[in-house]
């Protein structure tokens, strides 16, 4: 990727219409704080053109899903959502239920 397709996180603030799914690997997850986090679930929230987010592969724990989703709650483009290989605790899956229920 080059220029401006290299942040997709800038991409998903500015809700670019050709970006319509993001991969989150556990070495970028890892340097997120829980702010960042909640603030990535709100501005995917606030992206209308947000298919597909890959968070599999041990990213994100149980206590980095809580807050990406305390965000995502508000979301209605995401249609699906990877989240195999992270061993995810009932409390995570309780944490989801605001963003499953949208």
């Amino acid at each position: 990727m080059d220029g401006e397709d290299s942040d997709p996180l800038r991409r998903i603030k500015e809700n670019d219409p050709s970006l319509t799914s993001l991969f989150v690997g556990a070495d970028e997850i890892q340097n997120f704080t829980n702010e960042d986090l909640e603030e990535l679930g709100r501005d995917i929230s606030n992206n209308t053109h947000l298919t597909d987010l890959d968070l599999h592969g041990d990213a994100a724990g149980d206590q980095s899903l809580s807050f990406l989703f305390r965000g995502l709650t508000r979301s209605s483009s995401i249609k699906c959502m990877g989240l195999q290989c992270n061993g995810l605790s009932a409390a995570a899956i309780q944490s989801m239920v605001p963003f499953l229920q949208n």
